[in-house]
């Protein structure tokens, strides 16, 4: 997500990965809510398009698999992946 640059109108922030680090700062305590706002906008590098400004059409969906196939292969159990998913495409 670093160098992945982001529509300053929409955000101010330099890159997608310091965004992810901003809202990281605002969550807390529960690890569900902690890996979605992680791994939330993992997406957005391969969704990217300038049409217009910058945008990451679903890029919800594509971080979703993505956060899925990373929490798997960290053995995370299913209820913690699914609901990790569930919180990715809702954010």
């Amino acid at each position: 997500m670093e160098g992945c640059d982001q529509d300053p109108r929409n955000h101010p922030e330099i890159d997608t990965y310091i965004h992810t680090t901003i809202v990281l700062n605002h969550v807390n305590g529960v690890l569900e809510l902690n890996l979605a706002a992680l791994l939330h906008d993992i997406g957005k590098p391969d969704t990217r398009i300038e049409d217009n400004g910058i945008h990451f059409y679903e890029h919800q969906y594509v971080g979703r698999d993505i956060a899925e196939k990373i929490l798997k292969r960290l053995v995370f159990p299913k209820e913690t992946i699914d609901k990790v998913c569930w919180l990715i495409e809702i954010i």
